[in-house]
């Protein structure tokens, strides 16, 4: 491990601060009379070839969404790894926080408000690879740091930049960090069919508490995402209002009809073959797994067989460091079909690609053997994945047509509540609650 003095980056000038504190809510081009450009919201994304498996979550929790409680003793950890030749030196990567709205959109809020700290700073914990075909160095970093705090709840987005260049972005990762005021809780037993083991509908009870609204049935926004996917969030309507509790409610498969159970991948070793594995060919310099071809599912059917939900674990069965000992392997997907697709493409879906359609993860159709083939460099571990397809690169991926008719998936929901006062600047998070079903 290769550590050095802390460089902290925020530069904050007198005029910068007096500038926007005078002019809160509007940007420069408002305040000139001009229309704005419409922005993006800020998502997840991997803006370098080089980095790979990146991860964010909370201390001890792998598999949990990157939520951070103000006052907790537990940080949040960034986990990734960056290719590497062996003879090359390491990079020099820095973070950012930049604080967002409900929308995911950038919030005007200046770092002194949102964080007792330094916002910009340089991980410094690092190491290469150990045993490994594939070269690489993993990089961890862990945040908020002992003796720093989030002053404010609400949506960040947390940057990665290289050589100190704050425009060299490598790597984004959103995250919630939460004040707990309101309570969430179930307002009816879970809905299920008969037979069926997938909630169908959803009641909630938000309880204000403490917290002092002007309407309850519009100062709080509550909103809902599968499976800790910032991007399918939706926002629930409020239903009635119930000895001082606002009563949200809706239907689950309306939401969230691509709510399908995950295919799994076990490349834990490339020795003891998973049942995925069909044959693994040992090469110099880097292993080729090939997975027997998978066909599309009828119907999506809970316990089908365990999944995590979407997510993934670095894992390898050999050594006790998968973080640095797990290796990379190139590993062979097909999906047969009697003929392709007319109109539309396919691609491997899952959290360690972003649940992102691009180049890198759409499949191609192979005439001769009727089926779509891709193959990716992975790190050694257990998967979740999906065939799911969309009607171009970047669009919206829908799961049926692989994944199977919607029966009885089960899914992880998690519940973030939004509210804005009056002197609020910034949208803050005062509930969060998850439940299975």
């Amino acid at each position: 491990m290769i550590t050095s003095a802390r460089l902290p980056f925020l530069l904050i000038t007198p005029l910068l601060l007096l500038g926007c504190l005078l002019f809160p809510q509007h940007s420069l081009a408002q305040r000139k009379g001009r229309s704005s450009q419409p922005v993006a919201p800020l998502s997840d994304q991997i803006l370098d070839a080089a980095i790979k498996t990146v991860e964010l979550f909370p201390q001890n929790q792998r598999l949990a969404p990157p939520v951070h409680f103000m006052g907790s003793q537990e940080p949040l950890i960034l986990e990734f790894d960056e290719l590497r030749d062996p003879e090359s030196r390491e990079s020099d990567f820095f973070v950012d926080l930049q604080a967002c709205d409900a929308n995911w959109l950038p919030a005007i809020s200046l770092p002194i408000e949102f964080y007792e700290g330094f916002t910009q700073d340089r991980i410094q914990e690092y190491q290469r690879s150990e045993f490994t075909k594939v070269g690489y160095v993993h990089y961890r970093y862990a945040f908020p740091e002992e003796g720093e705090t989030f002053l404010k709840s609400g949506n960040y987005l947390l940057k990665v930049f290289r050589d100190g260049n704050p425009d060299a972005v490598v790597l984004t990762r959103r995250l919630v960090v939460v004040e707990p005021l309101v309570g969430v809780t179930l307002a009816d037993e879970l809905s299920q069919a008969p037979r069926r083991r997938r909630m169908e509908r959803l009641s909630l009870l938000v309880n204000p508490g403490s917290l002092e609204l002007f309407n309850p049935m519009t100062d709080l926004q509550v909103r809902l995402m599968p499976n800790g996917r910032f991007d399918q969030q939706i926002i629930l309507q409020p239903h009635s209002l119930i000895n001082g509790q606002v009563r949200f409610e809706g239907s689950l498969l309306t939401w969230f009809p691509n709510g399908h159970e995950f295919r799994p991948l076990d490349i834990r070793s490339t020795r003891f073959w998973s049942a995925q594995i069909q044959e693994v060919e040992a090469r110099e310099e880097v292993d080729d797994v090939f997975l027997f071809s998978d066909q599309a599912w009828e119907v999506n059917t809970f316990g089908r067989q365990p999944d995590l939900n979407g997510q993934f674990l670095i894992e390898v069965q050999e050594w006790q460091r998968p973080e640095v000992q797990a290796d990379y392997v190139y590993v062979y997907f097909s999906l047969q079909r009697s003929a392709p697709l007319s109109g539309g493409e396919v691609f491997v879906s899952g959290k360690w690609l972003d649940w992102q359609h691009g180049a890198a993860n759409r499949m191609r159709w192979n005439e001769e053997l009727h089926r779509y083939e891709l193959e990716l460099l992975i790190k050694q571990g257990y998967y979740d994945f999906q065939y799911v397809t969309a009607a171009a690169m970047g669009a919206e991926g829908e799961a049926s047509t692989f994944q199977g008719r919607l029966t009885d998936a089960e899914n992880a929901y998690f519940v973030l509540v939004y509210f804005r006062g009056p002197m609020d600047r910034n949208d803050r998070v005062v509930g969060y609650w998850a439940v299975n079903g």
